[in-house]
This record gives structure tokens, sequence and C-alpha cells, in this order.
């Protein structure tokens, strides 16, 4: 319905795998896996126990007010998610064309972290996300560990003029001026810096032209500051033939200079230009 909803709370369950989870992961009857599943709950609010554990059963009952996602992981694929929107009080299979994209879960630690990005397009809705995170991962029998939502804000942005200035100045439209890079492709296009989801954090699109592709290409990112640097953080869905970027900008009046590399390890050169 064109709104968007921030998700700040993450649950993390490693268990041995029940008949809902089998199925969420594709798999039929008489088939399962050989490792603990884990289950990924990400929601607007904070959740007893009890309700989490009624969100991944095989029965679930889901809070009215509730928004959010469960992944379903299987560890022996490598990592493979399965996901399913929380909303209306059900559980909401995806239906229709999904592309996802991100970087595959992993477990470090005792905590699973990810980022993870997908879009669905059914015959009534479309729905999105993009997110990254990184939660404690608790082991069957013992109690929920509440995580949140990775907040690349959380270091040190810099000096408070800096901020001010990076507050000012980054949402609204940005041009390339000039994107140079390992693969010889001319790259041109526009940043739309369209949402502020925290105290230093915002989203926004990369709206690319690769001229020699003919291709127009869509790469949603994640912008914090850190150290008095303008970092963005990409993500794309396969199908696009883009490989996500990661960028560290300097922010110099009403430009941003800075150097980064694709998830390929290709290297890059960029300017781009703030519209007026």
């Amino acid at each position: 319905d064109g709104t968007s909803t921030r998700l700040q709370y993450v649950y993390a369950l490693e268990h041995v795998a029940s008949r809902a989870d089998l199925d969420r992961l594709g798999l039929r009857h008489g088939e399962t896996i050989e490792k603990d599943v884990i289950n990924v709950v990400v929601v607007n609010q904070p959740l007893t126990a009890e309700i989490v554990n009624d969100i991944v059963s095989d029965k679930p009952q889901i809070p009215a007010n509730l928004i959010g996602l469960l992944f379903t992981i299987d560890p022996t694929r490598d990592y493979h998610w399965e996901s399913q929107f929380l909303v209306n009080a059900a559980r909401v299979s995806l239906f229709g064309y999904t592309s996802t994209g991100g970087d595959a879960p992993r477990v470090e630690e005792g905590r699973i972290k990810a980022k993870l990005a997908l879009t669905n397009q059914d015959a009534v809705h479309q729905r999105a996300f993009l997110l990254s995170f990184d939660a404690p991962l608790s082991i069957e029998g013992s109690a929920w560990e509440q995580g949140l939502l990775t907040d690349y804000g959380s270091a040190s942005c810099g000096s408070a003029r800096f901020i001010e200035e990076y507050k000012k100045k980054m949402p609204g439209r940005w041009t390339t001026e000039s994107w140079h890079g390992e693969s010889g492709m001319m790259t041109g296009g526009t940043l739309d810096v369209h949402q502020k989801v925290g105290e230093k954090q915002f989203l926004g699109t990369f709206h690319f032209v690769v001229n020699e592709l003919k291709l127009a290409i869509d790469e949603e990112v994640v912008i914090d500051c850190v150290d008095s640097k303008v970092n963005v953080r990409g993500a794309v869905i396969p199908e696009t033939r883009w490989a996500a970027d990661t960028l560290v900008f300097d922010l110099q009046t009403n430009r941003l200079v800075g150097t980064g590399k694709d998830e390929v390890g290709r290297s890059m050169q960029v300017v781009l230009r703030k519209i007026p």
C-alpha cells in the first residue's frame, strides 16, 4: 500500500526442525535435514518468548499489530533461507515473482549475521525489504534473547559540525558526476536518499544506467556515517547483472567524493553531486 515499516527487534533460535520448518524450506514429507534449523524473527516491537514461540510454531498465533518477517534457515545448504511476512495477524508466504540478494546468513561465535534483500510481487501486493541483523543465537531449551537490527550509526559519526552537515545535506537527489571502476563500463545515474531510519542513518536507491549493457539498474542502499566519512552499503537482486557496492565518501560541500569495491572485489572511484 506504499507504506514502510522500520523493523528493530531480532530473535533467533537454533532447534530441531518441525514440520512447519520443513514445509517452509520446501521439503516433502519423509525428507528432513541433518542439522538443526535456525528461525530468525525480525519485527517492529519487542516480544515475549511465548509470542516468538507462537510465531514459529505449526499453528501460529500472530498479534494483530505485529509487522515483520520470519526467516527459516537451513545450515546444510550453505544457510539457504526462506522468508514469510508477518502481517494482518498471519504468516504470509510468497507467491508470484520473487527476487533475493545480499549476503548469505552466517553463524559466528554464537551469533547469526546477515544482510538480506527481497522483492516480491503477486497479483495484489508488492513487498520488499532490505535489512541487516546481528543477533544472539539461542539454543533449543534456552531462553530467547533479543537482538537489534544492525545500526551502522552506532559508531562515532564525527564532529558535531560534520554531523550537522551530514544530516542536512544527505536527503534528496544526487547525480553521478563520475564513476570509474575496474569493469571499464561507463556508469551514470542518480542516488535518491529518501528515508531517515535512525539518528544518523538513511535509506536510498541508486538508479544506474550502464551504457555498455544498455541496462537500467536499481540498487537499494543503507547510508550511515563513521569517523567523518559517509558509508554506503548496497544490495541488489541477482537478476540485475550488477554486483552490490560498498562505498566510503568524504562530504565536500555539495559533493561526495570517495572509493569503494563491489561484492566481487572490483575497485572504483566515485563522485556524486547534490542536485539543488
